[in-house]
């Protein structure tokens, strides 16, 4: 696989695949499954490049951007449900002034 010949999102994949394998390098993961990532990795480059260059470029970016916005809609959601989102309501509260004597 010649990575020069590889179409966007074949490209816009690998990169963010080659990325988490060094997060998982990282984290201390182990060979096999480093490996085993791997190896993954050739085959959905392989599988988008053959889509790619078989007229189906819109599934290809179809296949690679889906996860991507799903885990950001996953990542909102969580914000959202542990109220970390909602900066706004840290300033809702009423600011009183205590009454004055007369």
């Amino acid at each position: 696989m010649d990575i020069k010949k590889l179409c966007a999102p074949a490209i816009v994949y690998l990169v963010f695949s080659i990325i988490s394998i060094f997060a998982s390098l990282a984290q201390s993961a182990s060979l096999g499954s480093t490996v085993m990532q791997a190896i993954m990795i050739i085959f959905w480059t392989w599988l988008i490049q053959y889509l790619c260059t078989n007229g189906y470029k819109t599934l290809s970016w179809i296949l690679v951007l889906f996860p991507i916005i799903i885990a950001i809609i996953f990542i909102l959601l969580i914000m959202s449900v542990a109220g970390i989102a909602s900066v706004a309501k840290i300033d809702t509260v009423p600011m009183t002034t205590p009454p004055t004597k007369r």
